[in-house]
């Protein structure tokens, strides 16, 4: 058949990144989670070893982020302030280590500042698990949308 008319043309987004830690780490109740380590940024700025990011565009962001460990709560905030629906936590039995997966969908300004919040009591993020090489025990990964 026919080739059909070209559709319109698409673009990348203009912000992503991927920002993780995986030394030990013990994250005291009220303080967020520090990321020690940066993968590919764009659009996003984060120093190694802090907890703050800052998304540099405004716009529509998908955020998911994990924290490994046998019990936590951890929240999305934006600018300092929860993201509704962004509260998620695992609770082990016989102290288990699980990984704890959580996603949002957010509006933010130029400028804004993204944070992984621990509401529970401390917890510690274990490196090496399940072997002897360094894991990934919290990571954030985020996606400009719109």
């Amino acid at each position: 058949g026919a080739t059909g008319a070209t559709g319109a043309t698409g673009t990348l987004s203009s912000s992503y990144g991927f920002i993780y830690n995986t030394g030990a780490q013990t994250v005291t109740s009220g303080t967020n989670v520090a990321f020690g380590a940066n993968g590919p940024l764009l659009g996003i700025s984060h120093t190694a070893g802090s907890g703050i990011i800052t998304l540099n565009n405004a716009g529509v962001y998908l955020i998911t982020f994990q924290t490994t460990d046998a019990d936590n709560q951890v929240r999305l905030s934006i600018g300092g302030t929860g993201v509704p629906g962004g509260r998620y936590a695992i609770n082990t039995s016989g102290g288990d280590v699980a990984v704890n997966v959580g996603q949002a969908i957010v509006s933010a300004a130029a400028g804004a500042t993204a944070a992984l919040f621990n509401d529970s009591a401390t917890f510690m993020l274990p490196p090496a698990i399940g072997g002897s090489g360094a894991t990934t025990n919290a990571s954030i990964v985020i996606h400009r949308i719109n």
